[in-house]
């Protein structure tokens, strides 16, 4: 696993594509995970789902670290290509944010489409389902764990969801998603089971490299805003 910080190496080292992963706010103890690529022109840019309906496309701020891709540069170029057909085709409209993902998709068009009326994504399942558009399968769905804390987290999704004015139907699936049991991929777990290279990943072997990729993070969001 190759992880890089900007305190130390600079983003001009990313030749094609990585993941990335920061705390944007160090008190909230809470990480945010994109992909960083390198467009047509040779610019470096950040696609990454923000929020409800925000999807963004802009050049990656110092706050990421990243983390290698374990791909050849022909796949990773590919998915360089993909990256900004996605954001061409929904940056717009935007793309929902959701704690599960039932039904929801990337098509290998780079159209998002959802089944459902809750069906979208947290910023670490965004980019999975990146991978997943193009036939890479990074995570061991069925050989994952769901923690008490991911509740509370999913419940305060809602809550905030609810608060920036999301649709009383929505949040109706959201909760309904939630009393069915949705599982988690936190930012750090996402870019760990990349890093890796042995897709699928399942939560064990997962599960290490993600606390390294943790320690990082905080580490250099502490050293950001000092």
């Amino acid at each position: 696993m190759h992880l890089d910080c900007t305190h130390y190496s600079q983003f001009e080292d990313i030749e094609i594509l990585a993941v990335a992963i920061s705390r944007p706010r160090p008190s909230r103890k809470q990480q945010h995970a994109g992909i960083i690529f390198r467009d047509a022109t040779g610019e470096l840019k950040l696609l990454d789902l923000q929020w409800h309906y925000s999807l963004s496309l802009a050049p990656p701020s110092d706050s990421f670290i990243w983390v290698d891709v374990p791909l050849d540069d022909i796949s990773k170029t590919h998915l360089a290509t993909v990256c900004q057909v996605i954001a061409d085709l929904n940056q717009e409209e935007g793309i929902p944010y959701s704690i599960s993902t039932e039904g929801a998709s990337i098509l290998h068009t780079g159209e998002f489409f959802g089944e459902h009326l809750h069906s979208g994504f947290t910023c670490a399942t965004f980019v999975l389902a990146i991978f997943e558009s193009q036939g890479f399968k990074v995570v061991d769905y069925r050989n994952w764990i769901s923690r008490p804390s991911d509740k509370k987290w999913q419940f305060q999704i809602i809550q905030n969801l609810q608060r920036s004015g999301a649709t009383p139907e929505y949040i109706a699936g959201q909760v309904k998603q939630l009393s069915a049991g949705a599982d988690r991929f936190r930012p750090e777990e996402v870019c760990a089971a990349i890093s890796v290279g042995s897709w699928p990943a399942g939560y064990e072997e997962t599960k290490e490299p993600a606390a390294k990729v943790l320690e990082y993070t905080i580490q250099h969001a502490t050293n950001t805003h000092a």
